[in-house]
């Protein structure tokens, strides 16, 4: 682990997320990969279309910088779904 960042912080309903804030923080910590993460304050780990759209957007993003995604993790009261690893999202994660 090289550096674990908070990135942004929103509402119980949304927060926006910053593909440059990303990316200057990558550039900063000279970072291959990374790992996203956040919390849903309503309790359930699914994903939203929201997530998924912010991990396809943050993927290419990074590939234009030769940064890897591994994974985006979503926690929500002590349950977690794990994108890479999850057998319905997983295809976002293979080139």
């Amino acid at each position: 682990l090289i550096s674990f960042d908070e990135v942004m912080r929103g509402d119980t309903a949304r927060v926006g997320l910053s593909t440059r804030k990303i990316i200057e923080i990558l550039l900063r910590t000279k970072a291959s990969s990374v790992i996203l993460a956040h919390n849903h304050p309503s309790g359930i780990a699914l994903p939203s279309d929201s997530d998924l759209t912010a991990t396809v957007t943050v993927k290419n993003a990074l590939s234009h910088i030769g940064v890897v995604l591994l994974d985006h993790i979503i926690l929500a009261d002590g349950d977690f779904v794990s994108l890479a690893i999850s057998e319905k999202f997983k295809d976002i994660f293979i080139d």
